[in-house]
């Protein structure tokens, strides 16, 4: 009987710990709620989103960028600094994203370290939006603060909801610079109240032509078309952007929006007004159009810039069967076979080891080779179909494969250490049809 009762002492009092810690953790949510309904409210209408702060705090705009500027300039900064010494700073940071960028892809473009994981550790408001939460200054790393050397942690907190970025950033002022416990509660607590109006995006302007994966030849007169809404402003700027995003020059600036140019594909402005032309050199590009209200759009992937190859004495092979034909350069040797696919037809030009090869198939090939195509591919045309190029497992090799009727027809491209220009090969599937 003795053991029984000693048996049971302890199940009671674990049993008496565990309603005490409810009782407790249910009179801690309570008075965090109540403190926190005496908070007020901030709502930005511009940018439409809304988050709740400690009634002595005191958020307004500091300052607000052209809407002329380029994209990685913030467009607003909105931040509590307070009167006090020693108080925590809040500021938050606004970007255009105008193509809806997901967190990752946005990521990329620039704005961290380079040792920064892209990863999502955090969620914001009341949505559960995807953000990145990290640290810096001082002797921090990524993940963890670290002790103040020159400067002292803050947290940064970045994601994107819609057509805009944000980060939110926690900062100590003062004299005494390092975060407490409860700074980092309040501010933990300021993100979770984040909310987001469901506006609808409307663009008034949207890039036609070119719009990703076209081919086109320096010195040949070309078309840039776009969609202009009704809120269009009343100057309209054409921009050639690089691959590093910056811009290469300006193609067209003009005090009457239209829908369309024709550009010889030759010279650019260094200069809004015009001023100093520069030659156009072979690479990957996009367009970026523009109005005086802010307004912008560019092409959605990069289009190819490059030189004339003559193709006057180029061969044409033509396929009956499978309903394609293609032209190669004269000097080039072509073979056939069926191999283990229903056809393979293959080139090699020598002495660059360069090889373009078409398999038709009944199957995807590239369905089989990468898992998310949108992730590690880009998504160019051919023939006037979407299609997605992706890189091989050694970096000479480029993929391509387009759907025709029942066949896939998988093109394969080793270029060696021409790989990076690749004009011919571009100047290859440029020629390349269906009948």
């Amino acid at each position: 009987m003795q053991n029984k009762q000693s048996g049971i002492a302890p199940v009671a009092i674990i049993f008496i710990i565990i309603v005490v810690l409810v009782i407790a953790g249910g009179i801690w949510y309570y008075q965090i709620q109540e403190e926190m309904s005496n908070w007020q409210t901030y709502t930005n209408e511009e940018y439409g989103f809304e988050f709740r702060y400690p009634k002595e705090w005191d958020f307004g705009v500091i300052q607000i960028s052209s809407k002329n500027a380029p994209l990685y300039l913030i467009r607003q900064r909105i931040t509590y600094t307070g009167k006090l010494n020693e108080i925590p700073s809040v500021q938050i940071d606004i970007w255009d994203n105008p193509k809806n960028l997901f967190l990752g892809e946005w990521l990329v473009t620039g704005f961290l370290p380079k040792d920064t994981p892209n990863i999502i550790n955090n969620y914001i408001g009341e949505k559960n939006i995807e953000a990145l939460r990290i640290w810096k200054g001082g002797k921090s790393t990524w993940d963890k603060p670290g002790e103040c050397f020159q400067s002292c942690p803050y947290l940064e907190v970045y994601f994107v909801y819609k057509d805009k970025a944000y980060c939110v950033s926690l900062n100590k002022l003062g004299p005494v610079k390092k975060l407490d416990g409860e700074h980092i509660e309040n501010f933990n607590r300021i993100l979770s109240t984040f909310k987001f109006s469901d506006r609808e995006i409307s663009p008034e302007i949207t890039v036609l032509s070119p719009n990703g994966g076209e081919n086109w030849v320096i010195g040949k007169q070309n078309i840039i078309a776009w969609h202009g809404g009704s809120g269009i402003g009343e100057s309209i700027s054409a921009v050639l952007i690089n691959e590093r995003n910056d811009i290469e020059g300006w193609i067209f600036s003009s005090g009457k929006p239209s829908s369309s140019l024709e550009w010889d594909t030759k010279t650019i402005a260094l200069t809004r007004s015009g001023g100093g032309i520069k030659t156009i050199e072979p690479g990957k590009y996009k367009i970026r159009i523009m109005d005086d209200s802010g307004n912008l759009d560019e092409s959605d992937n990069f289009f190819n810039i490059i030189s004339e190859i003559d193709t006057s004495n180029w061969q044409t092979y033509r396929n009956e069967e499978y309903g394609f034909e293609v032209k190669y350069p004269d000097e080039w040797v072509n073979n056939i076979g069926p191999l283990p696919y229903v056809f393979l037809f293959g080139l090699s030009g020598y002495p660059n080891e360069q090889q373009f090869q078409i398999w038709v198939t009944s199957e995807s090939n590239l369905d089989q080779f990468y898992e998310d195509k949108d992730k590690v591919c880009v998504k160019t045309t051919l023939v006037d179909k979407e299609v997605y190029k992706c890189g091989g497992l050694e970096k000479s090799f480029l993929y391509i494969e387009v759907k025709n009727k029942d066949r896939y027809y998988f093109i394969s491209w080793k270029g060696g250490e021409f790989i990076r220009n690749s004009n011919l090969f571009d100047q290859i599937l440029s020629t390349f049809k269906f009948y």
